[in-house]
């Protein structure tokens, strides 16, 4: 949906209320130019020019931009511009952070990271003694109780297999003489606050109708996410 610089600020109204959008493209001639936002016409003479409540400082991404690109902007604005060849060709708002498209790829960096700490921790620990006791009481009887039942099925399972990401996380973060999270490029405290969001983070996206975005600091949190998930996962395959 879109609206024309010359129509009138009524027509636009009918079109958000129809769409339940809260605000719309504008164009002239075909060519973006700008967005006329609710809260702008609110209480507006419907018959006065949609020209007049243009905002044209609207943040822009390009097509090919990264998702981290994407998630900065939209921490300026609940809705950005996508640019390719030169025009806007499309409008990305914060509430499409929650569309499974996103959730997927966010998923799939998810594993990458899970994936690759649990091959680290494979090399740094020679035998489950090593690191054990580094995770919480309830995962230490999860991981011996499965344990067993690959011991007596005859399967060579490495007791890694069976910790949760958050088990991981906490393996890194409570050996103090490794330093783990050192070699992977973090200090001590950024490990214990990046790695406990990028739990919170694996959670939501485990449950396909938990809402991602819903307002302004959660695509800040999601950005911070995305850029420590970046960070850890090329440190990971160095």
């Amino acid at each position: 949906k879109k609206v024309d610089r010359t129509e009138p600020v009524g027509r636009a109204k009918n079109l958000m209320e129809e769409g339940s959008f809260d605000q719309l493209p504008v164009h002239n001639h075909g060519k973006i130019i700008g967005l006329i936002r609710r809260e702008n016409i609110n209480g507006v003479d419907p018959q006065r020019s949609v020209n007049e409540y243009i905002d044209k400082k609207v943040p822009k991404v390009s097509a090919v931009d990264s998702l981290g690109i994407l998630l900065k902007s939209l921490q300026a604005d609940r809705c950005v511009f996508v640019i390719h060849a030169g025009k806007i060709t499309g409008l990305v708002h914060r509430s499409d952070m929650n569309k499974q498209g996103l959730r997927t790829y966010i998923y799939l960096w998810l594993a990458a990271s899970e994936i690759g700490l649990a091959e680290k921790l494979k090399i740094s620990y020679r035998t489950k003694e090593d690191w054990i006791g580094f995770i919480g009481a309830q995962s230490q009887e999860k991981v011996n109780r499965e344990l067993a039942k690959s011991r007596k099925s005859c399967t060579d399972i490495n007791p890694f297999e069976y910790a949760d990401l958050s088990d991981l996380v906490n393996v890194v973060k409570r050996d103090k003489d490794k330093k783990i999270w050192s070699k992977l490029g973090f200090t001590e405290k950024e490990w214990n606050v990046k790695s406990r969001a990028l739990v919170v983070l694996r959670h939501k996206i485990m449950h396909p109708v938990r809402t991602l975005v819903a307002k302004g600091e959660d695509v800040k949190k999601l950005a911070d996410c995305n850029d420590f998930m970046m960070k850890l996962v090329s440190s990971l395959l160095s």
